[in-house]
């Protein structure tokens, strides 16, 4: 016991004083009694004491971190000076945590109720994890984009078979060079490179929306990740020096 005083630990020396005046001064020589009891009673003005009640069955009661009791229950704890944490909590219930301020000396004594989370909602905005549109929105622009870039590629690989035959029609026509009597231009040879041209002029234009549309279901996709949002507005209850302030906030 002394040696606990010496280490500055008076919680613990006061629990072991405890434990040895539990049958009285009986197991104990006169002397000794009388100087446990003097110990007890310098001790008992550097230790305080925390009591902590709470009703609701279930509920699990830590102090600093450590497990304390499980409710209903008053229990009383032994603690240094100064500040201390407690915190209730039971699945379903929002949990609560209380700081306590410990005098040497002292009792503090401290109730502990939790709220429902089904109760607590409405005042303090529900939160869930939620997207700004339906998933398959961005989906669908995002595979839209893709069938139109894919759409696009396929007429200008046709535009480049159509050419390629138009060539090797004037190749085999106009093995020296065409002049413009050369039987080259009327059809299909003209049909052959009017086809090339406009699959051409499709294949572009249908290759950039695609790749804009793609773009697009990107960006939506990344825009519509799961962010945390309230369905109801939040209000929060601040005291200030003239009252109680009110704070309303809605959906983010």
């Amino acid at each position: 016991m002394r040696c606990l005083i010496q280490l500055d630990r008076p919680v613990d020396a006061y629990d072991n004083l405890e434990l040895a005046l539990r049958y009285g001064s009986a197991p104990l020589e006169e002397a000794v009694y009388a100087e446990a009891l003097g110990y007890k009673k310098l001790l008992a003005g550097q230790v305080a004491q925390i009591e902590v009640t709470c009703a609701q069955p279930g509920v699990a009661i830590s102090l600093d971190g450590q497990e304390l009791a499980t409710c209903p229950a008053t229990t009383v704890r032994r603690v240094a000076p100064g500040h201390h944490r407690l915190q209730g909590t039971r699945d379903g219930f929002q949990p609560r945590t209380v700081d306590v301020e410990a005098a040497a000396g002292a009792l503090q004594r401290t109730t502990i109720t939790l709220a429902p989370i089904a109760a607590a909602a409405p005042l303090a905005g529900e939160a869930r994890l939620g997207r700004r549109w339906a998933t398959w929105k961005s989906w669908v622009v995002f595979a839209t984009g893709l069938a139109a870039t894919a759409a696009g590629t396929a007429f200008e690989v046709r535009a480049f078979a159509t050419m390629h035959d138009y060539d090797a029609l004037v190749a085999s026509r106009c093995p020296n060079g065409c002049t413009p009597g050369d039987p080259i231009s009327p059809p299909p040879s003209t049909r052959l490179r009017d086809r090339a041209e406009r699959d051409n002029a499709i294949g572009l234009a249908t290759g950039a929306a695609g790749l804009a549309a793609v773009a697009t279901g990107a960006v939506m996709l990344y825009v519509n990740r799961e962010r945390l949002v309230r369905d109801r507005p939040a209000v929060t209850l601040s005291p200030t020096g003239d009252g109680l302030a009110v704070l309303l906030g809605g959906r983010f």
